[in-house]
This record gives structure tokens, sequence and C-alpha cells, in this order.
């Protein structure tokens, strides 16, 4: 894909020698004048019985991320964070109507449905427009879920949103921050369905930072997406879990009483190798 080349080394060691992967690639990055890494969830090393392993080249970028959850015993949101294929990988949220067991069990299912279909090798639009319909045939009654994807390629650097009835995105940069927001409905109320996609390109040290209805709800309504960037600014952290739990901490200030809607802030930061 995208022209990027691909090795296969099917090798063994003699005189019961182990050698690592990684040693094995930087040789490798010598003889090709490309650099090379071992794919992921490859072998660490390399012993007397032969075995294949798959090299690619290396990414630019890696990703580091965090979550926060409060402290609610059952939330209505859930999250998955997985590496799709070779450079990419996808946070995806999903907000289940209301909260509680109920709300639970509606966000788990459009979150594993995504996995599995991703997993296959479906694109995220059609995951999404498959989720939708699943959704709809459902026969114990009406299920509504957000679904809110971000899928970082770490080649190139561009990460591509696809909203379903999902909260605002906040992309923070070396000084400012951008929004990403969404005017769909969420699955499962339509047949037909529009999700919002937008791409964005992000450089080293950027963040992206995911969010659930509650945590926007939590602020004064005539100035959510405002707030929402002064606090981000706030916590100069490049740990994407600190700036997590410093966000949900921070909103939870406004509110004087337990919030209604459970709350998930989720963070993936761009670093450059």
């Amino acid at each position: 894909e995208h022209r990027r080349q691909e090795v296969y080394l099917t090798m063994s060691t003699r005189r019961r020698r182990c050698v690592a992967v990684k040693d094995i690639a930087a040789t490798l990055t010598k003889l090709m004048k490309k650099s090379m890494m071992p794919a992921r969830d490859s072998r660490a090393f390399v012993g007397s019985e032969k075995v294949t392993v798959l090299f690619v080249e290396r990414t630019n970028f890696q990703v580091l991320y965090g979550v926060d959850k409060g402290e609610e015993r059952i939330s209505g949101d859930n999250f998955s964070l997985r590496y799709c294929r070779e450079g990419q990988f996808i946070g995806a949220l999903s907000d289940g109507m209301g909260s509680g067991i109920k709300a639970y069990r509606e966000s788990e299912l459009v979150i594993d449905l995504l996995e599995q279909f991703l997993e296959a090798g479906f694109s995220k639009e059609t995951a999404v427009r498959m989720i939708n319909s699943a959704l709809i045939l459902r026969s114990e009654g009406q299920v509504f879920s957000t679904i809110d994807i971000a899928s970082l390629d770490l080649y190139t650097g561009v990460c591509e949103f696809l909203k379903v009835g999902a909260s605002t995105t906040f992309i923070r940069r070396e000084n400012w921050v951008e929004t990403i927001s969404s005017t769909s409905l969420p699955a499962g109320v339509f047949h037909r369905l529009e999700p919002d996609c937008t791409g964005k390109k992000l450089y080293d040290g950027d963040m992206v930072i995911m969010v659930t209805d509650g945590v926007m709800d939590a602020l004064p309504a005539a100035h959510q997406d405002s707030l929402m960037k002064d606090i981000i600014m706030e916590h100069d952290t490049g740990n994407p879990a600190e700036l997590a739990a410093y966000i949900l901490g921070r909103v939870r200030q406004y509110r004087e009483k337990e919030p209604s809607d459970d709350m998930t802030v989720l963070v993936m930061g761009l670093v450059k190798y």
C-alpha cells in the first residue's frame, strides 16, 4: 500500500544463538538504505528454529495515548485504542443513550462491532454504516449511540476524523486549539447514515482530545467550546494520560452536583521518531 516496501525474512541462527529482531532490522536498514522495523506483534528474538518475520518501513511518528473515565461504577461510554494495520492507529469513542448498564451495553456493542469490521478489512465508513444497520435491526427497541473515530496515519501524520452524533473533538497545536465538530445524528436513528468526515495534518507534539457529551454538558452552555480550549491550554504537558486526567478534573469543578451523564476524555499525542 502506498508503494511502501515490506520484507519477509525466513531465518534461523547457528549454534543455538539468540538474535534480537531489532538488531536484524538495523542490518536490513543498512542493506536496503531505507529505515526498516519489525512489523507490530512480531517476535522479539530469532533462535535455532526457522521462523518468518515481516519487516516494514519505519513510521515517521509514534502515538502516545491516555484515557480518563472518572469514577463511575458503570459508564455508558466505551472506547477503543488499537493499531488497525501497519502505520495506522485508531482511537474511537461511543456514548450510549443515557447512562447505566443499558447505555454501557449499547456503546459496548458499537465498539465491539467497529473493532471486528476494521479487523476484517472494511473501511471506517463502511463499518459505521453496517453498525447503523445492526442497531436499527435490533428487536428490543430503539438503540442510539454516538460514534467518534480518529484515525492516525503514522507515516504522514494525517488524521482522519469520522463523527456520527459525536461531541466536539479538539486538536492542541503548539500554542492554539482547533475544533472538529459534528452535526449528524447518532447511529440507530435513521436507515440512511451521513457521517461527518474531515482530515487534518498533524505535526510532532500535536494532541487529539476526544470527549463524550457528558464532558461538554458539564460546562456552561454558552461557552463550552471556548472554555474547553482554555482548559486544554492551561496544562502544558506532553503526557496524554496527565492531560486527560487534568481536563476531567477541571470540568468537574464546574458542577456543583454529580454529573447527569457519563464523562470520558481520550487523548492521543503524535511524537516524531
